[in-house]
């Protein structure tokens, strides 16, 4: 009998290829396997998240630079400047109406809003009119407190006078629907805790609110 030449098997394209060698995991037609489409997605969100963040800082700090300079340039504010104060928060852009020895935005225990207080509302309006951001609004009392058993207190004259300003805002031109937040906190929160009765603790916060803040 004659010699019967082996018989040698290829499953790969060429006879180069080891027999039966396939790629493990072979890639879609896309070219990228899936947890290389997943990485590039949250990178690409991520990035999304800080330009939009980044955006965000911006306008807020220039609703800051808007409110510093009407306070400069506008002559007939001239008194009511010492009564804003502005902050930069990780909430978002602060600005809190303050009273002074003279100079107060409501009638004494009252929560009827007299003209100078108005026109620190138009202010602040002016300033914020043209942000998206939403607006949480907060009412502060002195420690000056109501005699006993009286049925109005500090928790109602400082929700009062949150809702007053409220108003204001949306009559400024504000829209209604920016506004998520309105508060009173008594006198829980002083500007200066070292002087419980200081005109400056009674105040209106008005807080430009940054996406990332809860409701």
């Amino acid at each position: 009998h004659g010699v019967l030449a082996p018989v040698v098997a290829s499953l790969g394209e060429s006879d180069r290829e080891p027999a039966g060698r396939k790629d493990p995991m072979p890639h879609p037609p896309g070219g990228k396997s899936q947890p290389d489409r997943d990485a590039r997605a949250e990178l690409e969100a991520l990035l999304d998240r800080q330009t939009a963040a980044l955006s965000e800082q911006q306008g807020l700090e220039k609703a800051e630079r808007d409110l510093r300079t009407a306070l400069e340039t506008m002559p007939e504010l001239g008194a009511l400047a010492g009564s804003v104060v502005i902050e930069q928060t990780s909430v978002g852009l602060r600005v809190q109406l303050t009273d002074q020895a003279k100079v107060s935005m409501y009638n004494v225990g009252s929560a009827q809003m007299n003209e100078q207080g108005r026109r620190l509302m138009r202010l602040v309006a002016g300033a914020v009119a043209s942000s998206p951001n939403r607006l949480s609004i907060t009412g502060h009392t002195d420690a000056l407190g109501y005699a006993d058993g009286a049925k109005y207190g500090n928790w109602e004259l400082s929700s009062d006078r949150a809702n007053a300003a409220r108003r204001e805002l949306i009559a400024a031109g504000v829209p209604a629907r920016r506004i998520v937040r309105v508060e009173g906190r008594a006198d829980l929160d002083h500007l200066d805790a070292a002087n419980p009765l200081a005109p400056q603790n009674r105040r209106i916060s008005i807080t430009l609110l940054k996406a990332a803040a809860g409701e």
